[in-house]
């Protein structure tokens, strides 16, 4: 189970995340319960204290992890939180729709034929085709599941 928990951890490494935030995300991936206590978290992990409290509210303020409480318990508790991620996916559908109209903007502004705007329309290219086919999926996703 730690082992895959690492491999978790370092393929979202790969996108600039702690390796801590990683392992708790690999283990919220795969524990039972699937909440969990900070204490249990690092246990699991073999973290300390202050570095999971680090990466927990890292993850929380991505709104990868939710924090889950009860009636008549201290302690919280915290869990991946596939709708919190969906959420990030729909964010940054919109700010790449964003990009994309930047970009335009820039690229009417110098007008195709300058040689500054080459940077732009390059860029544009790129994103355009980001945005379209990002576009794309994330409607299929709420069609297929429901939610946005």
């Amino acid at each position: 189970m730690l082992e895959y928990v690492e491999r978790v951890a370092q393929s979202f490494s790969t996108q600039g995340l702690p390796l801590v935030a990683g392992r708790i995300l690999g283990w919220l991936l795969v524990c039972d319960p699937e909440e969990q206590t900070a204490g249990e978290i690092a246990a699991a992990i073999r973290a300390s204290k202050g570095s999971l409290s680090t990466n927990l509210r890292l993850l929380h303020a991505m709104r990868l992890v939710a924090r889950v409480t009860w009636p008549g318990q201290r302690a919280v508790r915290h869990r991946v939180d596939i709708g919190l991620g969906a959420e990030r996916g729909r964010r940054a559908v919109l700010e790449l729709s964003l990009i994309t109209r930047l970009l335009s903007e820039g690229v009417a502004l110098l007008g195709l034929e300058s040689p500054r705007a080459r940077r732009l329309v390059d860029a544009h290219a790129v994103y355009a085709a980001m945005d379209r086919d990002l576009h794309a999926l994330w409607q299929r996703w709420e069609a297929e599941w429901g939610r946005p």
